[in-house]
């Protein structure tokens, strides 16, 4: 049996408070979503659940990757560390603390911010 599941929402109005922070607005509703899969396909139809199955997946392997290149993985590597990746599970990965600081390196636009990283590397202050 489905129920009722809560959703809460919140915007940014555009406004500004007397800190000039922003001003947000929130609500909630709730929605049927179906308590199984069968339940939504019934309900919102096979095309429907799909198609948001499909997009929530395709964002979780995004995810990965960029975890993966986060944790020093070179980007040519990625897709053979995702061959056994499974939609709806974490992505663990090691990071390797010299592929990170080589990326930053290589990243560095001034020669004072390749000379931070390299102190970092060194552990120089």
């Amino acid at each position: 049996m489905s129920e009722q599941t809560p959703v809460k929402a919140r915007w940014n109005t555009g406004a500004t408070d007397d800190e000039g922070k922003a001003v947000y607005a929130e609500t909630e509703v709730s929605f049927d979503f179906g308590a199984t899969t069968a339940e939504a396909v019934k309900s919102f139809g096979e095309e429907a659940v799909f198609s948001n199955y499909f997009s929530a997946a395709k964002i979780q392997l995004q995810n990965a990757v960029r975890v993966h290149g986060l944790a020093g993985v070179a980007p040519e590597d990625i897709a053979g560390k995702l061959t056994d990746w499974v939609p709806g599970q974490k992505t663990r990965v090691t990071a390797d603390p010299l592929a990170i600081m080589k990326q930053r390196y290589a990243a560095a636009s001034t020669e004072a911010e390749k000379e931070s990283i390299l102190k970092d590397i060194m552990g120089v202050s």
